[in-house]
């Protein structure tokens, strides 16, 4: 088995902009996503010693990375001017498929909290930046 990222599949659609789901190319150099860590449950030491917990609901933010002259940049470029001109946030709903490990990952009720109007200009252009936060990440085997 191999753990290459290279032949991952994103796929992501805007009911309002793109109604059919738009697949993602062209990452980045050294990142195609990034989810941190969430912290599920909040936990509280009282004190006499006795720790109670309790079980929160949580965003799920995952940054896309993708370079300069990946033609996914549209795809951005387009679902934001479309909330700009309408002053409206629209949702999204998404697909990861892992194929190296076997993993999908369903991804819905996004919206984009993150955007990179253009590359940073370096030696080379860079890679632009886009976080999308979501309701839910679900995983499954594919």
């Amino acid at each position: 088995m191999s753990l290459t990222s290279a032949n991952a599949i994103i796929q992501i659609a805007v009911a309002i902009v793109f109604p059919t789901p738009q697949q993602l190319q062209k990452f980045s150099t050294d990142n195609i996503y990034e989810a941190p860590a969430i912290a599920p449950n909040q936990v509280q030491m009282g004190v006499d010693g006795f720790q109670s917990a309790g079980k929160v609901f949580v965003s799920r933010p995952v940054s896309i990375d993708l370079m300069a002259d990946s033609p996914s940049n549209d795809f951005f470029d387009t679902w934001f001017s479309a909330e700009e001109a309408a002053s409206e946030t629209f949702v999204a709903n998404g697909l990861i498929t892992l194929t190296s490990v076997g993993k999908k990952f369903t991804l819905r009720n996004g919206t984009l909290t993150s955007y990179t109007p253009l590359p940073p200009g370096g030696r080379v252009l860079g890679p632009r930046r886009y976080e999308i936060t979501w309701e839910r990440i679900i995983p499954a085997s594919s």
